[in-house]
């Protein structure tokens, strides 16, 4: 029954979102490149047939290589890796929108993870492996390879360093740059945000022990993403609302941009300016006046 519900809600998150959309399952029974569905569009478009196929078709079984999978998603997003998931990554679509789209991975687990560890070392400590602005207090720890370092290593990379980075900010992420945002579901976490809702000190986390949920939050925090608990159907399709409102929230940052500006006229020429509010950039144009212009 759990797995009906989850697959009617995320249908339904397909249904609303406009976006590049793909779908990575542990053990790569499903391995999907991303597809562009638009809820404008109101007749079911190959695209979107073809995601609600891979989701209703998927069955839950074998291990849970969480970090495997986080790392396999953040090389096909990565324009300078190479991935098991093929095709171009969805922030080179040639598209006017590429500088400033972002990129959300739902997770959805029930937090014991376990398989191979990724060897990219402690990327949210100071000085670290991959050292940033956004590492350091209350984001790092004294441990390795933990999917909290996946989380932060692809925060802090630049996905995309061929494209201008014009990512707006919204609410704890304020990277610019083309980076990933975990919105991580773990079925059955009570507690979690009371627990850790003060500056922490993370544990170590061990596979398939009650450190990997905390090691999951401490990935959300890295992230600048979202973390939240499904115990049941009912929290669930309450989740699943909340991160829907989470991506919506975004978006709106991104399509509200304003220009601003003035303009300046001499008896020759016409001189406009303007500012863009989101991307903090500007431009000034000068326009001849021809004399026979009344």
């Amino acid at each position: 029954r759990k797995e009906f519900v989850i697959k009617y809600q995320m249908a339904c998150l397909v249904d609303k979102v406009r976006a590049f959309i793909g779908i990575y399952s542990f053990n790569q029974s499903i391995v999907f490149p991303v597809q562009h569905v638009d809820p404008s569009e109101k007749e079911l478009t190959e695209a979107k047939k073809a995601i609600l196929e891979q989701i209703y078709s998927y069955i839950s079984k074998g291990d849970s290589p969480l970090r495997e999978a986080y790392q396999t998603v953040g090389n096909y997003l990565d324009t300078g890796s190479d991935s098991v998931i093929k095709g171009r990554s969805p922030f080179i679509q040639n598209t006017e929108g590429d500088s400033c789209r972002q990129a959300f991975v739902v997770v959805l687990t029930d937090g014991d993870y376990n398989g191979p560890s990724p060897n990219i070392g402690n990327c949210d400590i100071d000085g670290g492996s991959n050292d940033s602005l956004f590492d350091g207090p209350p984001y790092g720890d004294l441990y390795e390879n933990t999917f909290a370092d996946l989380s932060m290593y692809y925060y802090e990379r630049d996905l995309a360093p061929g494209i201008p980075n014009m990512i707006p900010a919204f609410a704890s992420d304020i990277a610019s740059h083309q980076h990933m945002v975990p919105l991580i579901i773990v079925f059955d976490s009570k507690d979690m945000k009371d627990k850790y809702s003060n500056y922490p000190e993370w544990p170590k986390p061990s596979p398939e022990t009650g450190q990997t949920m905390i090691d999951l939050f401490h990935a959300a925090v890295n992230g600048r993403g979202f973390f939240g608990n499904a115990g049941d159907p009912f929290e669930f399709s309450d989740v699943i609302q909340q991160i829907d409102g989470y991506i919506q929230n975004s978006q709106t940052i991104i399509s509200g941009s304003t220009q601003v500006g003035s303009s300046v006229q001499t008896q020759s020429q016409r001189l406009e300016t303007s500012y863009n509010s989101i991307n903090w950039t500007g431009d000034l144009k000068a326009y001849d006046i021809s004399s026979a212009q009344t």
